[in-house]
């Protein structure tokens, strides 16, 4: 099985194998791969939550910033702004995902629209995340402030949401598209939505490098934790 898909089961997969030999264990390597990948993501996070962790910047967020910032341009702040705007949590996000959920209910896909809904909730714990981990944004003192932006900085939210929002479109995307180049095309739509979202956070200086990279990693993370579920559960009804 392709973990990106967490779809229907290859003939050798099938129960009528009885959920033994070659076929047990590809599910189970399936959901280790994906309880790795959530487990390696979150780990990373929490060790940069730790270091952005109280007031300061993590060592290389000013640099990085000022180079997301150069050229000094009008068009691409005014680029970046747009692009912030589809990664905020109301109206874009919410409209996003209940335009997706729509859509995957109107196919009979209800389990997916469930955990595009799911996912796209977990925005929710940003503000927790944040509070916990108590780290400030930007100054004018080191980086150029485009926008303005209250409240702390890490995880960016805008990250987190994108991560959740688009990492689920990407899992979702083969499952639901029958012209794989197409699944494939979304995926690298969705991929390249999250990077310009959390570039744009950084070009507007409303937040470190390092708040963007804290909020993919957690976005990420549970997405791939809730794909290993999924796909436990999956191949348990198919075994009973």
């Amino acid at each position: 099985m392709d973990p990106s898909r967490g779809g229907p089961l290859s003939p050798s997969q099938s129960p009528s194998s009885g959920g033994r030999g070659p076929s047990t264990t590809a599910e189970k390597r399936t959901v280790a791969n994906w309880l790795v990948a959530g487990l390696v993501l979150l780990l990373a996070a929490l060790a940069l939550a730790l270091a952005a962790a109280g007031p300061g910047t993590v060592p290389g967020d000013i640099a990085i910033a000022r180079t997301v910032q150069r050229p000094t341009s009008g068009t691409i702040d005014a680029a970046a702004e747009v692009i912030s705007f589809i990664g905020a949590d109301y109206p874009s996000t919410v409209v996003l995902a209940a335009i997706g959920v729509g859509l995957l209910i109107f196919s009979g896909r209800r389990d997916l629209a469930l955990f595009l809904a799911v996912a796209a909730a977990l925005r929710a714990i940003g503000p927790v995340l944040k509070v916990l981990i108590a780290s400030p944004r930007p100054t004018g003192e080191a980086i150029v402030i485009v926008a303005k932006a209250d409240g702390l900085g890490f995880p960016s939210g805008h990250a987190m949401g994108a991560a959740l929002l688009f990492g689920a479109i990407m899992i979702i995307a083969p499952q639901v598209v029958a012209n794989r180049l197409v699944a494939r095309g979304a995926q690298v739509v969705a991929i390249a939505m999250m990077a310009l979202i959390a570039l744009s956070r950084v070009r507007l200086g409303v937040h470190w490098p390092s708040d963007v990279a804290g909020g993919l990693l957690f976005g990420l993370a549970a997405v791939c934790l809730m794909q290993a579920v999924v796909v436990a559960w999956r191949q348990a009804q198919i075994r009973r």
